[in-house]
């Protein structure tokens, strides 16, 4: 019995010191991103933006790749910077398909 519980206090410890470890490693930054807004019930008002932060001056470019859509961005510290994106160009109406409509944000 002693050794069983020797063993599970074990495991814990180690999941715990393993979970630990991990869950700082996510995170939102970065330089490259790809999304796509799912399908929404109220299409006639639905609204789509992206908001971008940074923690030093960045400047970057979304794009909905198969559209023409494009806008370039320039944030400052601190500072939000929302880009609307066009209802026509993020609402993918369907389910089951694949759509070549992904939002591509970059930065530097």
């Amino acid at each position: 019995m002693q050794m069983f519980f020797r063993a599970l206090v074990l495991t814990v410890l180690i999941f715990f010191y393993t979970f630990n470890c991990y869950s700082q490693l996510f995170t939102n930054s970065g330089t490259d991103f790809w999304f796509a807004f799912t399908e929404t019930r109220d299409r006639a008002n639905a609204l789509y933006w992206v908001n971008i932060t940074s923690n030093t001056n960045a400047s970057g470019k979304v794009e909905i790749l198969g559209t023409a859509f494009s806008q370039n961005f320039t944030v400052l510290p601190g500072q939000v910077f929302e880009v609307r994106i066009p209802s026509v160009d993020a609402n993918i109406l369907g389910s089951n398909i694949h759509a070549n409509r992904g939002i591509h944000i970059t930065s530097d």
